[in-house]
């Protein structure tokens, strides 16, 4: 009985002196929170301001604020006294795997990107790219509707970004 009571004893002075770390790495965890939602805002208001278009924004607002809490967690396990070398290499064997896994949504994702930021072509315009042609009705992060005789097709922006197109406006 008296060896369980040491352990509890022991383990409940570990958790209190881990207690101001812990308490320090959650305040720096809450003020990059707040630091993150406040510059999604301002990156809002300038991507208004700009007239980006609305997937651009709210790809600039996700990854923005995934940005400023990976910081913060970072920052906040740093101050808890966790040595952070060997999550680092973790976390970036980590985001190679997961590149190579995702490599075609990826480049779909960056070629949609080009697309949006350039504009080679606009919604309602009428585009010719391989074998199809008709108008487009919609354009986003990972594909572009086109609107044909046969009806819509979802062509992969990596598909059009890597490929000769024909805008063939009237």
């Amino acid at each position: 009985m008296t060896e369980t009571l040491k352990l509890l004893s022991e383990v409940f002075e570990a958790v209190l002196g881990f207690m101001p770390k812990l308490t320090v790495g959650i305040f720096v965890l809450v003020i990059f929170w707040l630091a993150g939602s406040i510059f999604l805002r301002i990156s809002h208001t300038l991507s208004h301001k700009v007239n980006l278009p609305k997937d651009i924004r709210i790809l600039i607002g996700q990854v923005t604020k995934a940005a400023f809490l990976l910081a913060g967690l970072l920052t906040a396990l740093a101050f808890m006294g966790i040595k952070l070398s060997s999550l680092i290499t973790a976390l970036g064997l980590t985001g190679f795997a997961l590149g190579v896994a995702l490599k075609d949504v990826l480049a779909n994702l960056l070629s949609g990107l080009v697309i949006l930021l350039n504009r080679p072509f606009k919604i309602k315009d009428r585009i010719g790219i391989l074998e199809f042609e008709g108008r487009v009705v919609d354009i986003n992060l990972r594909y572009t509707v086109v609107e044909t005789q046969e009806g819509p097709i979802f062509i992969p922006n990596q598909v059009i970004f890597a490929n000769p197109l024909r805008v063939l406006n009237d």
